[in-house]
């Protein structure tokens, strides 16, 4: 695991609230990721509450947060983060694309990093249908 502070931790959470609200409210999914996320970081839940409920920030509040992220160790972190938060619901709009694109930038983190995390992510997402689908589950009703 990343070694991060509590304060990066927090920042972290909120830094994936704002993007998973980029083109619509969170649900719950997303909520739940993220949750998860923070409690997988160790943050005492009570601060993933505040993390959660606070104001939603817009794109560029979004990038100065970056600037807590000092390590490419952390960055990459970050933004491997904040991928997986968006592809959750396997579907990433236009608007994702551009704030993934925004973030990569600021981060200064090149193309063929963002391919290799979407292709995890893919993997990932290839995983998750075949769990639904061996429980009856159709990966094609995905709400």
């Amino acid at each position: 695991m990343t070694s991060l502070s509590e304060f990066q931790k927090y920042q972290l959470i909120t830094i994936l609230r704002d993007l998973a609200s980029v083109d619509h409210n969170i649900d719950l999914l997303e909520a739940v990721r993220i949750r998860l996320i923070g409690l997988k970081m160790d943050l005492h839940a009570d601060k993933i509450d505040e993390a959660l409920y606070d104001d939603l920030e817009s794109m560029d509040s979004i990038k100065k947060r970056l600037e807590h992220f000092h390590t490419e160790e952390q960055q990459k972190f970050l933004y491997q983060q904040c991928v997986l938060l968006i592809a959750s619901n396997r579907e990433i709009s236009p608007e994702e694309q551009s704030a993934m694109q925004e973030l990569r930038e600021a981060l200064r983190l090149d193309e063929d990093f963002h391919h290799q995390i979407m292709a995890w992510c893919q993997e990932g997402i290839e995983w998750e249908k075949r769990g639904e689908m061996l429980v009856g589950m159709d990966p094609a009703q995905q709400d």
